[in-house]
């Protein structure tokens, strides 16, 4: 027996062996997609900081530029203060849409138009 035992155990101690070393390579590919997703991440905030600081640093003309009014709503100067008011005029582009009060409205435009006005 105690030959036998002899003879197995080298083969166990290989395979051993190439169990470790493929749990070690994957460690390793494990740990280097983790170092490269966070530099990765790194490199976003660095780009996000670069672009918020060259936005910072130029003034703004058109206050308008930043303020979001919503629909049927547009976006008005007042004194360097950007206001929003509902939509003076809409196109004349024709595609009737039918709203929630029961009216016929040329168009999206009007619509939303008219939303803004009746609140």
């Amino acid at each position: 027996m105690n030959g036998a035992d002899d003879k197995c155990r080298p083969r166990l101690n290989g395979k051993r062996q190439r169990r470790r070393r493929r749990r070690r390579r994957r460690r390793r590919e494990e740990e280097e997609e983790e170092r490269e997703e966070e530099e990765e991440e790194e490199e976003e905030v660095e780009e996000e900081e670069e672009c918020l600081g060259i936005v910072s640093l130029v003034p703004y003309k058109d206050p308008c530029l930043i303020k979001y009014c919503g629909k049927g709503r547009e976006c008005i100067v007042k004194d360097d203060v950007a206001t929003c008011q509902c939509v003076r005029k809409c196109s004349k582009h024709l595609k009737s849409v039918c709203g929630d009060d029961g009216k016929l409205y040329p168009n999206h435009c009007e619509l939303h138009r008219m939303s803004c006005v009746t609140q």
